[in-house]
């Protein structure tokens, strides 16, 4: 029991959580993780790394926070800080109540009256907590269990990080305005922890209006979402709107505005024989007024890529204009078979297609997610704060006071910075003689 014990406090073990962890969080930042990496840039990466996708596929690269061994890491690190923990704990309440040996030698030999030491230390702020052969004064005692607390919000950060990871739920839905998410439709992307099922909303969503404001740089400033909830149980609606950087949480799942949202095109697609194909296509909105917003698709029955971009205003005058300007190339390996340039309404020859774009609408991508222990994390971070707090701002000095015939002697140390309150320990000794004469 020992044996296992040392092995969880052993430095070597701390060292390697702390760079798999850290290597996972890396790992995590340069490979496209699925829920957040829009679909069409996941199939260029895995195109692009045909020799890493095996080893992706197999040790969940793409999807790291919800990996078994991300969870076996965070598990292992909460253990091994536990114990620590633990250790902490009994160091404080040890450093706090035992009475400290007295030290060999040093310390300063002052004539004083025993009932008036008391009294006088008090009143420089140091507590009383132990009298046996000798009395030992300690100013700031919380201050011993700084370290603990560190140590503790340190344990309660990962507990919540292993929960998160064990029973997060995130899905990802796109919606064109007026087009409802029907309850149980797939989502457009979704992860959720090893004791989780997929995340299941028990209502549809409607995108009523997408809302964008522009600086006077023509450049997006804000994003909402103005959407309906219609629970499946026929209870009442809800009208809610969601917006980068606003807190929307219902039902218990927050809701988040995605950085992801543009034009919606309707195209239809005739071929010679007159057989029609109809497309929402879905670009992201340009990032200014002689900028495009861009796309690339590749449709079963096309057998060359479509590559699409459009932009705000056909005339490129007002960045809320209603005119968009879509362009569509036909494309093979990188070279051009054809081009057209529609506005809504408008239709032309692209290739072997008469191509009639029917309508534009608004998109948005939202986020739900629902991630119990968050709570604890904020708490965490409370008691990691606190705990520094204790340590660098009330770290402990105490006096062991020690009958010396018909004197006492002081022996004066502190946890930190003693050469900073050096002033106030010979004070303090100046005092009593003082009161003493």
């Amino acid at each position: 029991m020992n044996m296992l014990k040392m092995f969880f406090l052993s430095r070597k073990l701390a060292l390697f959580l702390l760079v798999a962890i850290l290597s996972s969080v890396l790992v995590a930042s340069l490979v496209p993780q699925t829920f957040i990496t829009p679909a069409a840039k996941m199939q260029n990466w895995r195109a692009d790394n045909e020799w890493l996708v095996p080893i992706a596929d197999v040790c969940g690269l793409n999807h790291v926070y919800t990996a078994p061994w991300f969870a076996v890491f965070i598990a292992l690190a909460l253990v091994s800080l536990s114990l620590s923990l633990i250790e902490q704990f009994r160091a404080a309440l040890r450093r706090t109540f035992k009475a400290a040996p007295l030290p060999e030698s040093g310390g300063s030999r002052i004539r004083a009256t025993e009932q008036r030491i008391p009294a006088t230390m008090r009143r420089h702020g140091y507590l009383l907590l132990s009298r046996t052969a000798s009395w030992r004064f300690v100013k700031n005692p919380w201050g011993y269990w700084g370290n603990f607390l560190l140590h503790a919000g340190i344990v309660a950060t990962i507990a919540a990080s292993l929960l998160v990871a064990l029973t997060q739920q995130r899905g990802a839905i796109i919606l064109v305005e007026g087009v409802p998410h029907q309850t149980g439709e797939p989502w457009e992307s979704e992860e959720h922890g090893l004791l989780t099922e997929r995340l299941s909303l028990p209502y549809s969503v409607r995108l009523d209006q997408l809302k964008l404001e522009f600086r006077k740089d023509n450049h997006v400033d804000q994003v909402a979402s103005e959407i309906t909830l219609f629970p499946e149980n026929g209870g009442d609606v809800r009208r809610l709107t969601a917006a980068i950087n606003a807190n929307l949480t219902y039902q218990g799942k927050r809701i988040y505005q995605s950085n992801d949202y543009g034009d919606a095109f309707t195209l239809e697609f005739t071929s010679a024989d007159g057989g029609t194909h109809r497309e929402k296509l879905l670009l992201l909105h340009p990032a200014g007024l002689d900028k495009a917003g861009y796309g690339d698709f590749d449709f079963p029955w096309l057998k060359y890529n479509l590559s699409t971009k459009y932009y705000a205003d056909a005339d490129k005058k007002l960045i809320t204009s209603p005119d968009r300007l879509l362009v569509l190339r036909i494309m093979e390996n990188n070279r051009e078979l054809g081009r057209i340039s529609l506005k809504n309404g408008e239709s032309g020859r692209l290739g072997n297609y008469l191509v009639r774009l029917t309508a534009v609408e608004k998109w948005s991508k939202l986020i739900f997610v629902h991630v119990p222990g968050m709570p604890l994390v904020f708490i965490g971070f409370m008691m990691i704060v606190l705990g520094i707090m204790l340590n660098f701002f009330t770290p402990p000095r105490e006096f062991i006071v020690a009958r010396d015939g018909d004197g006492f002697l002081f022996f004066w140390r502190a946890e930190k910075f003693a050469d900073f309150y050096a002033d106030e320990h010979e004070g303090i000794l100046k005092n009593i003689e003082t009161e003493q004469a």
